[in-house]
């Protein structure tokens, strides 16, 4: 190992935050090297004078109390923003929405419509084909999955947290 390679990753050394094998290297370099033993001494020190100015300083008592009021007040500041800012969408959004009404409309009517084709093609289905007691248990089934589609969009609105979708 030379002198540049050993300086590049002298901290690291000292630190123990290297592989055995590259440890290994660099304490043989500067066991062979004073110019590198001299600056790794030069950084231990330094080292150690930080870690002692660190823990002269005063750490006051509330410090941890006036940090988590600061994230508190932040939290409330943004919670209001969003507040402000889901407002401010749905009083542009209704006029924009407005520009398209004609489609929307037209868009419902063909859920509807569609909708209705299905449920009477379903009964029909339903009271020629499966017998009255197959065939209520089938519709029960399709109301159970339905129910259970409307609490997963809730879900989904909600965002995924389960437990508050069934609350």
């Amino acid at each position: 190992m030379n002198c540049s390679e050993c300086t590049a990753q002298i901290t690291e050394y000292l630190d123990g935050e290297l592989p055995v094998l590259k440890e290994t290297l660099i304490r043989n370099h500067l066991l062979s090297c004073p110019n590198c033993q001299g600056w790794a001494d030069e950084l231990q020190k330094l080292s150690f004078q930080i870690k002692q100015a660190m823990n002269s300083i005063p750490v006051p008592d509330d410090l941890e109390e006036r940090i988590l009021t600061s994230i508190r007040k932040e939290h409330r500041v943004a919670h209001k923003q969003a507040r402000w800012t889901g407002l401010a969408l749905i009083v542009l959004g209704v006029p924009i929405l407005s520009l398209f009404s004609p489609f929307l409309l037209s868009v419902l009517r063909l859920f509807y419509k569609t909708t209705s084709v299905l449920m009477h093609t379903w009964l029909t289905f339903i009271t020629l084909v499966v017998p009255p007691v197959i065939g209520l248990g089938i519709t029960l089934a399709v109301v159970f999955l339905a129910v259970l589609g409307v609490y997963f969009l809730r879900a989904l609105f909600k965002g995924f947290q389960f437990e508050e979708v069934l609350s």
